[in-house]
C-alpha cells in the first residue's frame, strides 16, 4: 500500500470515528435541551450546546469509539493472521 494511500484511508478513519463520537452526543443534547433553549436567540442556544457536547465528546464518545475500533482492529489483525495459516 502506498503512503499517500495509507495516509489517505487513516484520515478517513479518523474523520469516521471523530463522526461516531460526536453525533451521538449532539443528539443526546437536542433531546435533552432542545425544547428548553428554542426561545433563546441562535448564537446563545450554540453556545450552550456545544459547552455541553464538547466535554462529552472529548471525556465520553471518543475515548469509547477509540476503544470499540481498537478491539475490531485487534479481531481483524487476529483473524487475518488465522486467515493465513
Amino acid at each position: 500500500m502506498t503512503q499517500l494511500r495509507q495516509a489517505i484511508l487513516e484520515r478517513l478513519k479518523t474523520t469516521v470515528m471523530v463522526w461516531l463520537a460526536v453525533y451521538p452526543s449532539v443528539l443526546l443534547i437536542i433531546w435533552l435541551v432542545g425544547d428548553r433553549t428554542q426561545d433563546w436567540p441562535m448564537p446563545l442556544r450554540v453556545l450552550a450546546a456545544t459547552l455541553m457536547i464538547v466535554p462529552i465528546v472529548t471525556n465520553v464518545s471518543q475515548p469509547a469509539v477509540r476503544k470499540i475500533v481498537g478491539i475490531i482492529e485487534k479481531a481483524i489483525v487476529r483473524w487475518q493472521s488465522r486467515s493465513r495459516l
